[in-house]
Formats: C-alpha cells, sequence, structure tokens
C-alpha cells in the first residue's frame, strides 16, 4: 500500500474519532441539560428552602468583597413570629381567604440558637441534598425551617422554580451567574406558606437590591 493511501486512511480515521467524540459530547450536553430541567418538574422533597447559588465572574480580575453593612449584621436579640396575613398591616387580607397558606402553628418564643451551623437534609427523588445553617447569621430562618421540618409543612412539596441565567451587574458591569432552585412551597406556586412571618435576615442592601425573600 502506498504511503499516500496510507496518509488518506490516517487523515478520514481521525476524522471519523472526531465526529465521534463531538456527538458524545453533545448527547453528554443535552442529558444534562434534560436532567436539570426534569428535576424542576419532578423533584419531591421532605424539607426545603431556597437554594440560591450565585457566582461572578466576567475574565476580569474580581475586587475584594466588600465589608457586610450595618444592616447585615445588626439582628434582633430574638425573633418575632407575626400572623400572616397581618391584620394590623391590612385588616382586610387578614379575612380573605388563604388557599395557599399552611397552618402548623408557630415556632417557640424565645431560645433560638444564635451560634455554630446547623446541617439539615432535603430528600429529593433524584438524591440528597445538604444544607447548611448558619445560625449566628439567621438564627430566625434556622429556627422556622427547623420547627416546618419538624411539623412535616415541606412533607411531598415539589421544586416549583428552576433559574439557570447570566446577565451583566448593572453596578459592577461583570457578568453574573445565577442559579436558583426553589422548593418547599406546599401550595407548589410560589406564592405559599406558613400561617406565619418574620423579618428578613443578612440582607446586604448596601450592594444591591436585597433578593426579594
Amino acid at each position: 500500500m502506498s504511503p499516500t493511501k496510507d496518509r488518506q486512511r490516517a487523515a478520514a480515521r481521525a476524522r471519523l474519532e472526531r465526529e465521534m467524540a463531538e456527538r458524545a459530547a453533545a448527547a453528554g450536553r443535552r442529558r444534562r441539560r434534560g436532567a436539570v430541567f426534569g428535576a424542576a418538574a419532578a423533584v419531591v422533597v421532605v424539607l426545603a428552602l431556597v437554594i440560591w447559588l450565585v457566582t461572578m465572574g466576567s475574565g476580569k480580575k474580581k475586587t475584594p468583597a466588600a465589608a457586610p453593612s450595618a444592616a447585615t449584621s445588626a439582628l434582633p436579640t430574638h425573633c418575632t413570629w407575626k400572623p400572616n396575613p397581618n391584620p394590623s398591616a391590612s385588616p382586610a387580607a387578614s379575612q380573605a381567604p388563604t388557599p395557599n397558606l399552611k397552618d402548623v402553628g408557630t415556632p417557640p418564643a424565645g431560645g433560638e440558637p444564635r451560634t455554630g451551623v446547623r446541617d439539615m437534609t432535603v430528600n429529593t427523588n433524584l438524591g440528597k441534598i445538604v444544607i447548611r445553617l448558619d445560625l449566628a447569621k439567621a438564627p430566625c430562618t434556622a429556627a422556622s425551617m427547623t420547627y416546618l421540618a419538624e411539623k412535616h409543612f415541606y412533607d411531598n412539596t415539589s421544586c416549583h422554580r428552576l433559574v439557570n441565567q447570566s446577565g451583566q451587574d448593572q453596578q459592577t458591569g461583570e457578568v453574573q451567574e445565577m442559579h436558583v432552585l426553589q422548593c418547599g412551597d406546599p401550595s407548589g406556586t410560589g406564592q405559599g406558606g406558613p400561617r406565619y412571618e418574620f423579618d428578613n435576615e443578612y440582607v446586604p442592601t448596601d450592594l444591591r437590591p436585597a433578593y426579594p425573600a
């Protein structure tokens, strides 16, 4: 066999191998996308909350993070559980039907742990998600989640919202990627919750508009 034919066969074999590798990679990407978007419709949880993962990057050198503002560190000394809807804020709304709310009582008043961390596990039909709660930065949120889990508030609820998107930060100009998986609403609408509420915690008001909790 001539050297020319050997080179032609080697080149053809290399092209075929590249095409097969590209097709395998494309199939893998399709499977991953299908798994992600399927999770939004199918996940069933026993314990859940909003899982908000934000990464910043634009290919430029990142600037050091700003120090937390006073709003992020000034926490009340105890948690106040208010009725939801609050009759003092809107008497008319408190009398309206609330089919999206689930009444499981309110957490105990006082005595919330305010140091250390607490790990909680979200059991889904696609595996487990372990969440670490910071008791120093969000003691009332941690106390509320623990109470609701003990009352089986989250049992057999679905993850109703999945966000995978990127955009430009209006203040820094950097590209921001946001990945959100929101779970634990018994109504499955994103408008439900317990029959109590409490003040937001750890809201960085000096950096950008606070995420609407």
